[in-house]
């Protein structure tokens, strides 16, 4: 398995809407799809999304193709290709073609649940419900959602309906945009000619993938981290309990994906039975069994994360799951440490 590209989804919203100028650095990332202010549909701001991703598409797809070649030029894993199965048969380096021919070179794009929130909100403040003008709409963005009218909007933004509580219309845009993602990547081959893969793991990519990411119609502000994971809700808007939100993963879809990360957190007070341990392991067989590929939890009292932030030299054996590993709690970040307290503790 190659990775091939890291694709920040909830950056191409942002393109978007600034005619493909990223706001934080005033560079023209992508191509120019228009000003925002003169569409008159939602049709024609998904068209310009369209755009902003088959430009990211096929630019990174040629820029892995030149790494690819310089891979096998000058890197050598010799260790990993005395393990790995063909390597020594063949005689080749496993960057060089040793093993597998690269079936999974993935692609791990993320930022889809930022993506379509923003792109629901737009949607329905916008062009359906008309409560906002475009023009407000971007001079809140670019604000950073500043001053009284700033938070106002803000707050309409984030009352949208979000991604998470298990309804069709809001979930429906983060499934399209990772459908179109699949349907544009599969129409390249990886260098060795074979069909790329998609993985959507987590990690902490969200933190320093927002960096570069300003304010989101989602209602989330400029540099904040994106939602985690890759099928996560935004913190703080999932309603509905643990069943909206495997609900949302499942309407989602994702099925161009062979993986992706859904992050949940329970209280240990809940875990306390034989009976409340075999709810979860039905809860998750069952997401799994209906569409759903990977789901962590973390389980424990969000009182105890808050203590051991304070009070780190008391904790030095606390191990927290994060997104897709598990790390001691004194090895995180301050940001990272935050992000899994903010995260819904959800009740069976």
């Amino acid at each position: 398995m190659r990775p091939a590209h890291h694709p920040n989804i909830a950056l191409m919203v942002d393109l978007t809407l600034h005619n493909g100028i990223a706001p934080m650095t005033g560079k023209q990332l992508g191509p120019r799809t228009g000003d925002p202010r003169d569409f008159r549909s939602f049709e024609e701001l998904w068209q310009a999304y369209r755009k902003q991703l088959e430009f990211l598409v096929t630019r990174l797809n040629a820029l892995v193709t030149v790494a690819s070649r310089v891979d096998e030029e000058k890197t050598r894993f010799p260790v990993w290709s005395v393990l790995a199965p063909g390597c020594v048969e063949k005689g080749q380096d496993l960057f060089a073609g040793g093993q597998w021919s690269y079936k999974n070179w993935d692609w791990k794009d993320r930022g889809h649940v930022d993506a379509g929130d923003s792109l629901t909100a737009v949607k329905r403040l916008v062009f359906e419900e008309k409560k906002l003008k475009m023009a407000e709409l971007l001079e809140a963005l670019d604000s950073n959602f500043t001053g009284e009218r700033g938070e106002e909007i803000r707050q309409m933004c984030l009352a949208v309906p979000k991604y998470g509580n298990g309804i069709a219309e809001s979930d429906r845009l983060v499934g399209e945009s990772g459908r179109l993602m699949g349907e544009l990547i599969h129409r390249h081959k990886n260098p060795r000619g074979d069909k790329y893969s998609i993985s959507r793991h987590g990690l902490a990519w969200h933190h320093y993938g927002g960096k570069g990411v300003g304010a989101l119609p989602n209602g989330r502000k400029g540099g904040e981290p994106l939602d985690d994971g890759s099928l996560s809700p935004m913190r703080g808007t999932d309603k509905k309990g643990i069943t909206g939100v495997m609900k949302s993963a499942i309407n989602a879809g994702f099925e161009e994906a062979r993986a992706a990360v859904l992050n949940q957190k329970f209280p240990s007070s809940l875990m306390q039975s034989p009976e409340a341990m075999d709810k979860l392991a039905s809860l998750t067989q069952t997401f799994l069994t209906s569409g759903g590929s990977h789901i962590q939890y973390n389980i424990i009292d969000r009182d105890k994360l808050l203590d051991a932030k304070k009070h780190p030299e008391q904790y030095k054996d606390l191990i927290v799951r994060v997104a897709g590993y598990s790390a001691y709690w004194v090895n995180l970040t301050p940001e990272v440490q935050d992000d899994i307290i903010a995260r819904t503790e959800q009740g069976m």
